[in-house]
């Protein structure tokens, strides 16, 4: 397989991985601020930003405490499920991904296929956790900190080298 188009998907997997990181933060932040646990809704903003017991607890297990706050739509839920199996077939084992393969034209199409769906969801899932953060800040009367929030997107001048898939597309 031609070094560039490798070089090209282990680029997307440090891209790739940096926006999902960007996704876990902005769940994170919603499950302190806008939906945390019953018995910490006395406890003030600060404390709760403060709290380390959010930050070693696993995606899934702040979704699944999300879980006891919310009810999603299934729609929504499949969209969750699908992120977090592929979430963690990017930190724990791509090579377990379907048709993953780096050694023939195949197995690029399809490493790329799942590099931009599970990309697509995470930006999905971002903005809906965002927008029940800021929805909660407007509801609060507590101003929005447009820094923070910035912090949990990749810069677009990142984006458009990686995203362009025609290289790809045209020689793989």
């Amino acid at each position: 397989m031609d070094k560039k188009i490798v070089s090209t998907i282990l680029t997307k997997i440090g891209y790739v991985l940096l926006d999902v990181q960007a996704t876990e933060k902005a769940i994170k932040l919603c499950a302190k601020v806008a939906l945390p646990r019953l018995e910490q809704l006395i406890s003030g903003l600060g404390e709760r930003l403060n709290n380390g017991e959010y930050d070693r607890k696993t995606i899934g297990q702040m979704l699944n405490q999300l879980r006891e706050r919310v009810t999603f739509q299934q729609d929504f839920e499949d969209i969750l499920g699908r992120f977090l199996m592929n979430r963690n077939l990017l930190a724990h084992g791509l090579e377990n991904a379907p048709g993953w393969d780096l050694q023939s034209k195949e197995g690029v199409i399809a490493a790329n296929t799942f590099l931009n769906k599970l990309l697509d969801d995470s930006k999905l899932v971002r903005s809906v956790f965002v927008g029940i953060v800021k929805s909660w800040c407007i509801q609060s009367g507590i101003a929005i900190d447009n820094e923070e929030f910035t912090k949990l997107e990749i810069p677009e001048s990142l984006q458009k080298p990686i995203l362009q898939d025609a290289y790809l597309r045209n020689n793989a």
